[in-house]
């Protein structure tokens, strides 16, 4: 007698019924009928293994949308700067390095519980206030995340130490930090390098952020204030003189005491002239789009 077995044959319209046949001819009505529920078992296994093997990767192509905010912030803060200058006799805004000076930004913020962690009076009266319009957001990296004692900040942007606007440049009369590079009053000045180059505002790490003047050692290796990385770690926003804004990401993985990347962000934690080096891209990067010889 011959071998005989029951099976059941999906996607046939004789799916639901138990049939009865030999051996061979299971085979063949098997493979003219459609899947077993095994083999689709199989199927669905490998997709869903190929699913999850996907999308890590499509998460990673995702932009932060925290950094894409930073990005449409500095863009608007770029064009209230471009309306002062117009203004303004083709001056730049008025640099802030201290409360002596006035400009930009008359509070200093901390750690701890400055006023001008959290009043808004500070930016309501200054003189980017009538172009901002009360948009404080522009200030501020929507990634800068870890609150002072007293609250979350207004700003995290500090303004190039290079560019001055209206004001006096600190240290006037020989003892002027970065001797021998150009300081810039007007966007006429800007002839190296050019308003394109030439960055104005971007996000200062609290590490040493307090006034609104982030200083650049464009002498020695180092970072007398330093720019942040908040965008995963790596990143950061740039208005420039001629009133565009982009991101850029630094790129140099440094070492525990060197390096844009690896510069504490952490509740506390401040310090001043962060470790570059001869090898630090990121370092000659913003010292090509901070000012130039003269």
């Amino acid at each position: 007698m011959n071998a005989r077995r029951d099976l059941i044959v999906v996607g046939s319209s004789c799916a639901s019924s138990l049939q009865t046949c030999d051996t061979a001819e299971c085979n063949c009505a098997l493979r003219n009928g459609g899947f077993t529920l095994i083999e689709l078992l199989v199927m669905l296994a490998l997709v869903g293994l190929w699913a999850l093997m996907l999308v890590p990767g499509l998460a990673r192509t995702q932009p932060d949308v925290r950094a894409v905010q930073c990005l449409s912030n500095k863009q608007q803060l770029a064009a209230a700067c471009a309306m002062y200058t117009h203004d303004w006799s083709d001056y730049l805004v008025p640099n802030s390095p201290g409360s002596g000076f006035g400009g930009w930004c008359s509070g200093q913020e901390n750690w701890g519980s400055s006023q001008a962690n959290t009043i808004q009076d500070y930016y309501k009266t200054n003189c980017l206030g009538p172009y901002v319009v009360n948009q404080f957001k522009l200030y501020k990296c929507p990634c800068d995340t870890v609150p002072s004692d007293n609250g979350q900040r207004i700003r995290s942007i500090s303004m190039n130490g290079m560019m001055l606007g209206a004001i006096t440049p600190p240290g006037a009369g020989g003892d002027a930090y970065n001797r021998g590079w150009r300081t810039y009053k007007k966007v006429i000045d800007l002839t190296a390098p050019s308003p394109a180059m030439a960055w104005i505002f971007a996000d200062e790490n609290m590490y040493s952020l307090n006034d609104g003047y982030l200083q650049m050692g464009l002498n020695t290796h180092d970072y007398p204030d330093v720019p942040a990385a908040y965008h995963g770690g790596v990143g950061n926003a740039f208005t420039f003189a001629d009133g565009h804004a982009e991101s850029h990401k630094w790129v140099w993985i440094g070492n525990a005491f060197a390096g844009l990347r690896n510069c504490p962000y952490a509740k506390g934690v401040t310090g001043t002239h962060w470790q570059s080096s001869g090898q630090d891209t990121d370092w000659y990067w913003l010292r090509d789009r901070t000012s130039a010889l003269q």
